[in-house]
C-alpha cells in the first residue's frame, strides 16, 4: 500500500490546479510513492526542496506532460553534480536541470551537457515551483503534450495580446508561459531575431479560438 505525506497547499494544490487547468486532472496513480523519494534522498544524502518533493508526490508519474519532450527523472535516476540535484534532462540530453537541496522553494539551474559531462550551471528560475509549472506549459506546447498544437513566428507585440487575455504562469530563461482553461502558450525569442509563440489546446475548437485570439 502506497502512502503519501500530508501535502502543503502552497505547493501541491498549485500543481493540482495547474494540471486541472490544462485539463489533465491528476489521479492517485500519478504520484510517486513516499518510500521511493525517501530512499533516493538517503542514497544521495540530501533532502529535496519541499516544492520539488510535493511535485513528485502528486504528479511525478504523470508521464504525458512530464516526459512529453524534456524528461523528468525518476527518483532512482536522480544524481548530484557540484551540489545540485539533477532532476530533469532535455530530450536529447543536451541540457540538464538541477536545484539546490534542503530549501523550501529553491532556485533551478541549467547546465549544458557534452561528452565531457556537465558544464557550468546557469540560473533558470529563482523558484522551483515556478519552474515546474512553466515547464508544464512548455511540455504542453512545444513538447506536444496537448493533442492540438501550433506555432508562428511573430513580433514582440504578440506579448501584449498574451498579457491581456491569458494567465501568466512564470518565466524560464526569457521564455514567458501562459495558460487558459484547456489552452497553453509559450512565448520566446527564436533563432536570433525572431519571436515565436507555441500554443497547445485540448480540443480543435480550443486551438481555433487561440488562432482567432492571437490574430
Amino acid at each position: 500500500m502506497r502512502t503519501h505525506k500530508a501535502k502543503s497547499p502552497s505547493y501541491s494544490l498549485k500543481y493540482e490546479e495547474m494540471f486541472a487547468l490544462l485539463e489533465q486532472p491528476l489521479k492517485g496513480r500519478d504520484g510517486v510513492a513516499e518510500q521511493k523519494i525517501t530512499s533516493a534522498e538517503k542514497r544521495l544524502g540530501i533532502k529535496l526542496p519541499t516544492a520539488l518533493r510535493e511535485y513528485y508526490l502528486v504528479a511525478g508519474q504523470q508521464n504525458k506532460l512530464n516526459r512529453a519532450y524534456n524528461r523528468l527523472l525518476r527518483p532512482s535516476e536522480w544524481y548530484l553534480h557540484k551540489g545540485k540535484l539533477c532532476f530533469m534532462e532535455e530530450n536529447q540530453g543536451a541540457v540538464v536541470w538541477g536545484t539546490n537541496t534542503g530549501a523550501s522553494d529553491a532556485a533551478v539551474y541549467q547546465s549544458p551537457s557534452n561528452e565531457d559531462g556537465l558544464a557550468k550551471w546557469y540560473l533558470e528560475n529563482r523558484k522551483c515551483s515556478a519552474f515546474l509549472m512553466g515547464m508544464l506549459v512548455w511540455q504542453s506546447t512545444f513538447g506536444g503534450g496537448l493533442p492540438h498544437t501550433g506555432s508562428i513566428l511573430c513580433s514582440k507585440g504578440m506579448l501584449a495580446l498574451l498579457e491581456k487575455n491569458w494567465n501568466f504562469v512564470s518565466e524560464i530563461n526569457g521564455m514567458r508561459t501562459y495558460v487558459r482553461e484547456g489552452q497553453a502558450a509559450s512565448f520566446l525569442k527564436w533563432f536570433q531575431n525572431d519571436w515565436c509563440v507555441f500554443v497547445g489546446a485540448t480540443t480543435p475548437e480550443g486551438l481555433a479560438l487561440i488562432k482567432n485570439d492571437l490574430k
